[in-house]
């Protein structure tokens, strides 16, 4: 005869459960990379400028600054200035890759295709390729050559076009620093504010400001280089973002030993 002790334990629905808890908890507490934003919104300065001129000056450019927006895996860039041809291009980001890719159609008897592939070297730089494709029986008439350019962006010092509305404005100080440093922010009127730490990689570290509503004029926020979980950040390059509506201010963060 077997003999021995039964013991019970908790109840099924609360095994069944216990994936699910787990599941959230390490979603937490976990740093995911693909729910970071690899690249930062701003304009970014073109190296070298893109210039180029064909069809008798009805297509011609000389880029000197990017300006990229992200939402979710969408990238949308735009040329400045935008010279005769005004374009918008659009396309799709990968974080885990950090490859992008946004390009432009202009259909005619000439059809253009305008595509800006890079790879996020930083969350404030990349580099890649600037291609004009001309494909047509007019082609030649108009003088378009297809090309390739060399091209690499790194975000202005202010993150955003030079002689856009200062609607916003970010300092900081000390920086470097090495415990603590007080981040200064100054609106224009009232307006909903987010600012936020990011690392190099551009997982967010600490979140100073979360969407809350500012009145007009100057405020002070101290970080004490904890991040949001209460642990001191390693020395480093670290990123500030200021974001007010429309309106994006980013400033580089030198963290010492």
């Amino acid at each position: 005869m077997l003999s021995g002790v039964l013991v019970a334990g908790p109840p099924e629905s609360e095994v069944s459960m216990r994936p699910f808890l787990l599941s959230v908890v390490l979603g937490l507490l976990l740093p995911v990379h693909s729910r970071a934003q690899c690249l930062l919104d701003g304009g970014y300065v073109s190296t070298p400028s893109v210039s180029y001129t064909c069809a008798l000056g009805f297509v011609a450019w000389n880029v000197q600054r990017w300006d990229v927006v992200i939402n979710g895996n969408q990238i949308t860039v735009s040329p400045f200035p935008q010279g005769t041809l005004p374009m918008q291009l659009t396309g799709t980001i990968d974080c885990q890759s950090g490859a992008f890719s946004a390009s432009a159609l202009i259909s005619g008897g000439c059809s253009e295709i305008y595509t800006l592939s890079a790879t996020v070297q930083t969350i404030a730089s990349w580099s890649g390729t600037f291609s004009a494709q001309y494909t047509g029986s007019q082609c030649g008439v108009a003088g378009c050559v297809s090309h390739t350019i060399p091209v690499t962006g790194a975000l202005s010092p202010t993150g955003v076009a030079p002689g856009a509305p200062s609607l916003a404005w970010l300092d900081i100080g000390p920086n470097p620093f090495g415990e603590s440093t007080t981040v200064r922010v100054r609106v224009v009127g009232g307006q909903f504010a987010r600012l936020v730490v990011h690392d190099i990689a551009g997982h967010t570290v600490a979140t100073l400001i979360d969407g809350r509503w500012l009145e007009g004029g100057e405020h002070e926020y101290r970080w004490n280089r904890r991040s949001r979980g209460g642990r001191r950040v390693p020395a480093g390059v670290y990123f500030v973002r200021l974001q007010t509506g429309s309106t994006s201010r980013v400033a580089k963060l030198v963290v010492l030993n």
